[in-house]
């Protein structure tokens, strides 16, 4: 049992395994990391970085304010299953890429390096927590180089997706293509397919937490020490050396789990390339509100929004925060399979504004805008300061993940540690897609400098 620590103006009870709290504001603290999940404790903050939280768990060697509107006691509890996050359920040979057929991938990207080993691509299902903060399985791939050794892992964050049958342990051409080219050169490739995603058979999926921060980092740890599981049982040696990769939603992915490292000290990162990523997602949703011309991608900022809705638990009735003409968004969202992507995007207004009642009726996304800002804040990832090496690529031509985002985390970042802003030639002329083959070649090569 995890000992909590209980400060208030009129008690101090410390490593207590029973808290009692009074009526109002509690000041916490704790020796171990734990969870706080049951009906005493109604909100939880921590002051850090200049601003304010609101968080679920409690980091040891900290401070927090819990708030609770009576009276009531509860008892601490290790946090949120620790022990059983992270554990290998089952893993699957799904596919061996031969590393003539590797070398062929990497000459269409241009690349001048030779495939080391061929690839055995692995379908797994981990445990980690989920947006409920339950135990939950999730599926993911674990790329292997046949007959290495002593070898780091490679953490690569997919981009954006709206159903399951584009998560990477469907293992199609692209996984193979991406965990390929980089497990051929000597990493142990790993990708989650995030939390909503899960591709076993009849898995009941909720909807994707999109951009918030401790779902995300939920299903890529846990994947890590998974891999370190199946690594383990292959008797394959992990050099210690951890890198981090993502682009788009991916490159927020990557920054998220590069945030939540810089103070675990259960892995070190010694390299991490977010590209492309909405970093703050208080300027981009607020970027995106304003919008004057058409924008190509309407689905970004209702999926987030709906995410958010879910997570937080603002309201039954998310309908209300749509337009009239936009009420059928939650059918849409409710329904995800049943569409394209260019589907979904087609049927929804190219005006981000026309997509939202922006009135001053209650329940509108207006009444809740404030909210909304608050928790867009806490899930902003570019605040903290990274133990690795940071590379961010980003292009100034990218139509749907304003540039911006790059230049405030760079601007946070550069002077907390080794983190440069790379600015690709003909960088206004590259836009999200185009911009991706470039940033993805950039970030292989220096991370096989890197690589001991």
């Amino acid at each position: 049992m995890k000992k909590l620590v209980l400060i208030s103006t009129l008690s101090l009870s410390l490593f207590a395994q029973n808290i009692t709290l009074k009526e109002g504001w509690n000041l916490l603290g704790a020796i171990d990391d734990l969870s706080i999940n049951n009906g005493c404790v109604e909100k939880l903050f921590s002051y850090e970085d200049d601003s304010w939280s609101n968080l679920r768990d409690i980091k040891k060697g900290k401070g927090f304010w819990a708030y609770s509107q009576n009276s009531c006691s509860f008892e601490t509890s290790d946090n949120v299953n620790t022990q059983k996050r992270g554990i290998l359920v089952d893993s699957e040979l799904i596919a061996t890429v031969d590393k003539m057929e590797i070398n062929y991938l990497m000459s269409l990207l241009g690349l001048n390096i030779l495939a080391q080993y061929d690839v055995d691509i692995y379908k797994i299902v981990y445990k980690t927590e989920n947006q409920d903060l339950e135990l939950e399985n999730l599926t993911g791939v674990i790329a292997i180089p046949k007959g290495a050794n002593n070898i780091p892992i490679l953490s690569y964050q997919h981009g954006t997706i709206h159903t399951k049958t584009e998560a990477p342990s469907i293992i199609d051409d692209d996984t193979q293509f991406l965990t390929s080219i980089f497990s051929a050169n000597g990493f142990v490739t790993v990708m989650s397919d995030y939390l909503g995603y899960n591709t076993q058979e009849d898995f009941d999926n909720k909807l994707h937490p999109y951009h918030l921060k401790e779902p995300t980092v939920s299903a890529t740890l846990d994947l890590l020490r998974a891999t370190k599981d199946l690594l383990n049982q292959k008797n394959i040696t992990f050099n210690n050396q951890l890198f981090l990769g993502g682009y788009s939603e991916g490159g927020y992915a990557t920054m998220a789990l590069d945030n939540e490292l810089s103070t675990n000290n259960e892995f070190n990162v010694t390299a991490s390339v977010p590209m492309a990523g909405a970093y703050d997602i208080n300027y981009t949703a607020n970027y995106l509100m304003n919008l004057e011309e058409p924008y190509s991608t309407p689905i970004y900022l209702p999926f987030t929004i709906l995410s958010y809705n879910n997570y937080y638990n603002l309201t039954d009735s998310a309908n209300s925060f749509f337009s009239n003409e936009h009420k059928n968004i939650i059918d849409i969202f409710d329904n995800l399979e049943s569409y394209t992507w260019d589907g979904v995007n087609s049927l929804l207004s190219s005006n981000i504004k026309d997509m939202f009642d922006l009135s001053d009726t209650n329940g509108s996304y207006k009444s809740y805008q404030s909210k909304f800002n608050e928790f867009f804040e806490q899930n902003s990832v570019y605040k903290y300061v990274p133990e690795g090496k940071v590379r961010l690529y980003h292009c100034k031509g990218d139509e749907e993940v304003p540039y911006q985002n790059s230049v405030i985390a760079y601007e946070y970042l550069k002077d907390k540690g080794d983190v440069e802003l790379i600015e690709f030639e003909d960088s206004e002329n590259l836009n999200h897609d185009t911009c991706g083959t470039p940033s993805l070649i950039n970030a292989l090569n220096w991370f096989l400098e890197l690589k001991e």
